[in-house]
């Protein structure tokens, strides 16, 4: 039978932080002028970096419901390797593009350290830990490294503890509209190739997110992805899947006049690192754009399909290691090592700037600059930041007390 427990915050979020606009202005929230301007790392041809010391930490899925509800582990689909071909509708209505940020307004990323403590089940030495952030964040970092005219971005930043850098993500728009006129087939391709995993087939689940830790060129990550798919030969005898017969009991969350919570439903089951599958549509493969998003989450399949007007023909099966990914990564080596110099200089810039709580980095034609930003209000709760002051810290369940 799946358990349920509550998780809970230090604030309680304010009307003003449970609702805001449709679409925000990536200047909104910022003192002017700019602190300074980050230059970007010089090539250094003869080094490289590689991400080693990969561990799988935690998962979660959040559950379509009004109460801020993760299922940890959760599960991504399962692939269902379909016969083709077979013909997909075209994408339409509303999708999320930051469901933390929708669900938990006040303190997004907290939903990471639920699953985090429900998975391992112990301490983790955070204050070892260099960086925290999304691979969506990375890769626009990477974008910056090696692009002369990257899209323009923004990313609010926060130094818990000494060391620790915790990147968070800021969107524009936290709900966008499929392309009427333009439609796109990913989304439906996505759901039409894959089904409910073994024990998830009642709960109303919403995208899957996989937390790892890794070593990338000396600095320790903790980052979070959402996962597409696991492999068709992945089943519950091969990977713990937890079964429960679909069936998932919840309790009413606990609250206080000053705290905020999430509830957390156990249900789903943990997916090897090695059966974690991204899916690309389209008609051409743009390598430089797709083997960052593998390499910085460490997922070893790429599932590419083909289609005309959703008529899908061709679905390419491919490994990390297979010869046409191992060309690409070596021509990205130098973006990566200048990925792994731009974060040690953020986090000596947040450092420098140590009596400012929040700074952000926004990304403007190219140019990157470092923001005070107007609301201090920590992107954490206390209790979680207390685990950054170094050495093994107490359970979230501790701390809170």
């Amino acid at each position: 039978m799946a358990t349920s427990t509550t998780h809970r915050g230090n604030t309680k979020p304010s009307r003003t932080q449970q609702f805001r606009p449709l679409r925000l202005n990536i200047l909104d929230g910022l003192e002017r002028p700019e602190l300074e301007t980050l230059q970007k790392p010089e090539t250094r041809a003869t080094e490289s970096v590689t991400i080693r010391d990969v561990e799988y930490i935690g998962s979660y899925n959040w559950l379509d419901q009004k109460k801020p509800t993760i299922v940890v582990p959760g599960s991504p689909r399962r692939w269902l390797n379909r016969d083709i071909p077979y013909q997909v509708p075209p994408d339409a209505g509303t999708f999320c593009t930051y469901e933390d940020g929708q669900r938990v307004p006040s303190y997004p990323m907290l939903p990471w350290f639920y699953a985090i403590d429900t998975v391992t089940g112990q301490a983790m030495d955070w204050g070892s830990v260099d960086f925290i952030t999304s691979r969506n964040t990375l890769r626009k970092l990477l974008r910056w490294t090696r692009e002369s005219k990257p899209d323009d971005f923004r990313i609010d930043t926060q130094l818990a503890g000494e060391r620790t850098v915790v990147f968070g993500q800021w969107v524009e728009r936290m709900r966008m509209k499929s392309d009427s006129r333009h439609p796109g087939y990913g989304r439906n391709f996505e759901h039409e190739s894959t089904g409910v995993a073994p024990g998830c087939e009642n709960l109303n689940m919403t995208a899957h997110t996989r937390l790892v830790k890794y070593n990338f060129g000396g600095l320790t990550m903790v980052v979070g992805f959402e996962v597409d798919a696991y492999t068709a030969s992945a089943s519950p005898s091969n990977s713990p899947l937890i079964t429960n017969g679909g069936h998932s009991a919840t309790t009413e969350p606990m609250t206080h006049a000053d705290k905020s919570y999430v509830n957390v439903v156990n249900a789903g089951g943990q997916i090897p690192q090695a059966d974690i599958v991204e899916i690309k549509t389209g008609k051409k493969m743009k390598w430089k754009e797709t083997y960052p998003q593998l390499f910085l989450s460490q997922t070893p399949h790429l599932y590419a399909a083909s289609h005309e007007q959703g008529l899908f023909r061709q679905v390419r099966m491919l490994g990390v290691d297979d010869p046409e990914m191992r060309e690409v990564a070596e021509e990205l080596q130098n973006d990566f090592v200048k990925l792994r110099d731009t974060l040690i200089d953020i986090r000596n810039t947040l450092r420098r700037h140590k009596q400012s709580t929040r700074l952000s980095l926004l990304c403007q034609k190219g140019n990157l600059q470092v923001f005070r930003m107007k609301n201090a209000n920590s992107c954490l709760p206390e209790a979680i930041l207390e685990r950054f002051e170094g050495g093994l810290n107490e359970s979230y369940e501790t701390a809170v007390q």
